[in-house]
């Protein structure tokens, strides 16, 4: 039978190790051999870039861009679109996404004179809530990576899924084209076009996929232009130019393809014509508890690398937030500012950005707050205070403990507060960590809190599972945690008890505030801190540890936003950790976005809801779960700094993170 291929390369003049006075050069020696691939073979080869990409290329090389829509107008190759900033879909907010289609669309029409049918997920991170923004745009297919998506596809034993496309629906039921790419070939093709491999044996791989049973379709090329005749200069092992020209090889290779009479090329967009080519079972699962934003590539290129890694991703992930809320305050949708929002939220910026262009950008980011009257304490150094002054704060005394409604029991361990709607008991020797917290809606039994030493039989886990808490891990070193013997405060505010403490740590003085709300029926733990000069490590907040005995395995679930409008619910049935290292330069192999800055966890009977503010600090989540013979560990940890390949020294100057954690049904 007959195997179908499709190509495309990606575009991208913002490349994170490229400086800008080398584009010229890559549009010289990258992007015109496309042109000229493209004319020379009479391939339908397909070219995705984003909006910024086509106008940066207009203004060096206006030529090029001629030449590419006459190649469009006759049909000879295609455009595949991504919106008008190579942004991360499930870590920004659902807003930005629809406008960088709306606005990446408007740029195709004006510089291409046409609006693509086919979108590339931008690095191809995937997430259920942002399909509805394609939907919604008019795009009819979409093309994501077959290779991680695989991990949770239920029907993963038919071998024919990733030769086939599949209809896939957004939350609301919509359907889209899903089209595969796979990172396996792109990545066997890069090595043949290096001199890696010969062709030979990248010809016989390739028709390894053949069927003799089937009609298949597969990507053969679907990743960066720019690593062909001329090198980004990301990694130290890059290999180095060949006097054979790269493009010459390619070249070779499709040449002897057009050859082969089991061989043909198809159109990327004309691939849902072919019934063949469909898979009509239609039970596609890319996304789960586990996995819940599928990126391209190996393990170690996972979410984080966007979010809280680079230079300093949480530091200007944090002022794009402030920047999103202030803008979305406005009366009427101003598309010039968010276009600029969009180009702040790029991708490249918080991955290899080169030293030059990350000066660049903070002045750009720093121009742009100024203009919207932004003045964010992560622009500024500031100094951590010792308490929060309020006139109306008074120091409980012993006389007063009737008269406010709260009972308060404490002794050398414990701080204990119960109230008519809520109690919580919090440990004074380990840092106000959460012993328990009770809301009597539930009965008297607790909802999440500390797991004591030796609950799980298993020793690999005999350890005390705290709640409440910070930790910094630094690489190659032992871990910092807030957990030391504290002397707390306490306050009155009309029906609110605060609980304070300042706690030193080898990071810096952390302030650290309990606010106990019995009549909102709220929890909310806060910590702001001023570090010291740290080394790379992680550096997480806030653990959650689920009672074991009082939430219904068989029901259990967390669902939070990805990008989307809608919440992504996912079932917890099986083990996962997602901030179990990938190595010992990886830090966690996942995360969730939780850009609406909500958490839910819990049973079809009571869940426990986390709402916390990303333009305070623009955190992510990490999920756990593990049965340990008949009882169960089910974890949620906030994260501000992970490690990957990404990671540069850098200082987190201040961090001031709020987490409101209450009981809905």
């Amino acid at each position: 039978m007959i195997l179908n291929l499709f190509t495309f390369f990606h575009l991208n003049l913002g490349f994170s190790s490229i400086e800008e006075k080398d584009r010229p050069q890559v549009i010289k020696n990258c992007y015109w051999p496309l042109l000229n691939l493209i004319k020379k073979f009479n391939v339908p080869i397909a070219i995705e870039a984003s909006g910024c990409t086509i106008e940066t290329i207009k203004k060096i090389d206006p030529k090029w861009i001629n030449e590419f829509k006459k190649l469009l107008m006759q049909k000879k190759c295609e455009l595949i679109g991504s919106g008008y900033s190579q942004i991360i879909g499930p870590l920004v907010p659902a807003k930005v996404n629809l406008i960088n289609l709306k606005l990446g669309n408007e740029c195709y029409k004006k510089n291409l004179n046409l609006v693509p049918i086919t979108a590339l997920l931008n690095e191809q991170a995937y997430s259920t809530g942002i399909v509805s923004h394609y939907v919604n745009s008019g795009y009819k297919n979409i093309i994501m990576e077959w290779n991680n998506s695989a991990l949770s596809n239920t029907d993963k034993r038919n071998k024919e899924v990733k030769y086939k496309f599949q209809k896939i629906s957004n939350i609301k039921k919509k359907k889209v084209n899903l089209i595969w790419n796979n990172s396996i070939i792109f990545q066997k093709f890069q090595r043949y076009a290096h001199g890696e491999i010969n062709l030979d044996y990248f010809y016989k791989y390739l028709k390894t996929h053949i069927s003799k049973k089937e009609s298949r379709t597969l990507s053969l090329y679907g990743n960066d232009a720019e690593v062909f005749d001329f090198r980004p200069g990301r990694f130290n092992t890059e290999e180095k130019l060949n006097k054979t020209s790269e493009w010459k090889r390619i070249e070779e290779l499709l040449r002897k393809l057009k050859k082969d009479k089991e061989i043909q090329f198809i159109k990327l967009s004309e691939i849902p014509k072919y019934k063949k080519l469909r898979n009509l079972k239609n039970n596609i699962q890319i996304t789960s508890a586990k996995y819940p934003i599928v990126v391209k590539k190996q393990e170690k290129y996972n979410i984080i690398r966007w979010a809280v890694s680079g230079r300093n991703d949480t530091l200007i992930n944090t002022i794009c937030w402030s920047l999103y809320k202030s803008i979305a305050k406005e009366k009427k949708i101003n598309f010039k500012k968010f276009k600029e929002l969009c180009y702040l939220w790029s991708s490249d910026f918080r991955t290899h950005i080169t030293f030059k262009r990350w000066l660049k950008y903070l002045k750009r980011l720093k121009n742009f707050c100024k203009l919207q009257k932004i003045n964010h304490p992560y622009l500024h150094s500031v100094k951590l205070l010792k308490t929060e002054k309020n006139t109306k704060a008074q120091h409980l005394r012993k006389k007063d403990i009737k008269a406010n409604k709260f009972k308060i029991t404490e002794n050398s361990n414990f701080l204990e507060v119960i109230g008519k709607n809520i109690a919580i008991s919090l440990n004074k020797r380990k840092g106000l960590a959460v012993e328990y917290f009770k809301d009597f809606n539930h009965g008297n039994s607790k909802l999440f809190g500390t797991i004591e030493h030796g609950y799980f039989e298993d020793i690999r886990y005999s350890a005390d599972f705290f709640s409440g808490n910070m930790v910094f891990e630094p690489s190659g070193k032992h871990k910092i945690t807030d957990l030391l013997v504290i002397k707390p405060k306490i306050k009155y505010f009309e029906d609110k008890l605060i609980i304070e403490t300042i706690i030193n740590t080898e990071v810096g003085k952390i302030f650290k505030k309990w606010t106990f709300d019995d009549k909102n029926r709220e929890l909310t733990l806060h910590f702001k801190l001023k570090t010291k000069k740290i080394s790379n490590g992680s550096f997480r907040f806030g653990h959650l540890n689920l009672d074991p005995v009082s939430f219904n395995q068989q029901s259990l679930f967390y669902k939070t936003h990805n990008g989307g409008s809608e919440f992504e619910t996912f079932k917890i049935n099986k083990n996962f950790n997602h901030y179990d290292p990938v190595s010992n330069l990886i830090s966690a192999n996942q995360a969730i976005g939780a850009t609406n800055g909500i958490v839910i966890i819990g049973d079809k009977k009571k869940k426990l809801q986390i709402k916390f503010d990303n333009s305070k600090t623009a955190v992510i989540g990490l999920l756990s779960h593990k049965k340990i013979y008949n009882k169960h560990l089910t974890r949620l940890i906030f994260s501000a700094k992970e490690v990957d390949d990404t990671s540069k020294y850098n200082l987190n100057d201040f961090i001031d993170i709020c987490f409101t954690y209450s009981l809905i049904r």
